[in-house]
């Protein structure tokens, strides 16, 4: 299933700081995967999301067979 992950061949990485907002972003144009059952298989995915809202953040995550992947985190600052 990692190796899924690798068939892409791009990736980008952004940030953005806009109205008090920083964003990550982290897409690629891989193979993708159904996220609904990937849950609970594995900790990579869930540990993201809970360290991210730990801090007070939003994760988002959509993935798509025919779209590759889009990992997002939102802060509001200050």
């Amino acid at each position: 299933e990692i190796s899924a992950c690798l068939v892409g061949s791009e990736m980008c990485i952004r940030d953005r700081l806009n109205s008090g907002e920083l964003t990550f972003l982290v897409q690629d144009n891989g193979v993708g995967f159904n996220v609904s059952e990937s849950e609970g298989k594995g900790f990579g995915l869930y540990n993201m999301q809970h360290r991210v809202e730990k801090t007070g953040g939003k994760f988002y995550l959509s993935s798509d067979g025919n779209n590759g992947t889009q990992l997002r985190w939102i802060f509001v600052l200050g």
